[in-house]
């Protein structure tokens, strides 16, 4: 899946986690500012600023893992 994609469905797979689920806010909070996103009046926006300690910020191209939040997002849909 290419970036822009990648970006989209994370956007509308939160805002709608959100929309159903929103006690599950802060935790959902806690793993996307893991990915390099954050939660802004009930909308996700990727945070622009990299954290330079981090070797893998200085290459071109650097993205998050966002399989990471594909299995949060696996797990909590078996729960509900």
């Amino acid at each position: 899946m290419e970036r822009p994609d990648q970006d989209r469905f994370l956007r509308i797979t939160t805002e709608e986690i959100l929309r159903r689920w929103p006690e599950l806010e802060p935790s959902l909070r806690n793993y996307l500012e893991r990915l390099g996103w954050t939660l802004y009046e009930g909308r996700i926006v990727q945070v622009e600023v990299l954290d330079v300690s981090d070797p893998r910020a200085a290459h071109s191209g650097y993205a998050p893992d966002h399989r990471a939040f594909a299995a949060w997002s696996r797990h909590w849909s078996a729960q509900i």
